[in-house]
């Protein structure tokens, strides 16, 4: 019996440690263009957790965590941590965004994961239509981080619409990425103060 419980707390031990070192293990990749295979220096790659699950109501997806880096000038990414572990109902994905590229939003986590991205083709509409889907963003990981986390993406973002909408539509009158995240963030400071914290 005695034997047994030994055993049963090693075992224990094993699994502790391994997730722990799944959680805690780096990610790294390369950014590059499809047609000519050359590493794309300064691409934003963006790293979501997500988790599905269900209950008598539905079924639904939360982001618990997220997380923004920028290649350096050979292509290379790397996430220093993972907070989550992933696996069963929790997935991993790589969100990349260069600017005039297509956006890949399929790219599933792996280590030395390269991603390939080529240059966008289509209409002004359909560029700035697809940088809706980073609008979600908004809603995923904790708010004490949320801005400094997405303003840099943002920014870039705002940039490349600007550009497009000035040559092509005019002055756009909608908010910009920026801004709806500044609003995001003044509500939570103001929860914050108020004693509410988080939004649950």
């Amino acid at each position: 019996m005695t034997r047994f419980i030994s055993r049963a707390f090693l075992a224990a031990a094993i699994l502790t440690v391994a997730s722990c070192a799944t959680m805690s293990s780096s990610l790294e990749g390369i950014v590059v263009d499809s047609t000519t295979g050359k590493p794309i220096a300064d691409a934003f790659v963006i790293i979501k957790w997500s988790y599905s699950g269900g209950d008598m109501v539905g079924s639904r997806s939360t982001c618990p965590h997220m997380e923004v880096v920028r290649t350096n000038a050979e292509g290379r990414y790397k996430f220093p941590s993972q907070p989550y572990s992933h696996g069963g109902r929790m997935s991993l994905n790589l969100y990349p965004y260069v600017p005039k590229y297509e956006q890949d939003y399929s790219v599933l986590a792996e280590e030395n994961r390269r991603i390939a991205i080529k240059l966008f083709v289509g209409t002004v509409d359909q560029r700035i239509d697809s940088f809706i889907s980073y609008s979600s963003l908004i809603g995923c990981g904790p708010d004490e981080t949320k801005y400094e986390t997405l303003a840099p993406l943002f920014t870039a973002l705002d940039k490349e619409v600007t550009s497009l909408t000035s040559t092509a539509r005019g002055p756009n009158s909608r908010l910009t990425f920026l801004q709806v995240l500044k609003r995001t963030q003044e509500l939570y400071l103001k929860r914050k103060a108020e004693g509410r914290g988080e939004k649950q």
